[in-house]
């Protein structure tokens, strides 16, 4: 294996851990969702997982290296209040 292919196995790694930990707490977790699982204003984002329960949404991007999307997902997201 190479660092490259290193990143991505961890960064699947983490993404299923996110995703059975929000599972155990209640939420429905839709992990690499398609543009129509999405909210209009995070469609050009695609983030590695988004968990619902009751109203509330938590978008999840997950950084294994020095990328600038999980900046840009955060301030997407804080233009919309059930999603953190």
């Amino acid at each position: 294996m190479n660092a490259a292919t290193d990143l991505v196995t961890s960064e699947r790694e983490a993404i299923k851990q996110y995703a059975d930990w929000y599972s155990q707490q209640g939420y429905q977790v839709s992990v690499e969702p398609s543009p129509r699982e999405l909210p209009e204003f995070l469609r050009t984002l695609a983030p590695d997982m988004i968990a619902r329960r009751d109203g509330e949404n938590i978008v999840v991007e997950i950084k294994t290296s020095c990328r600038l999307r999980p900046r840009r997902t955060r301030r997407v997201a804080a233009g919309a209040p059930t999603c953190r």
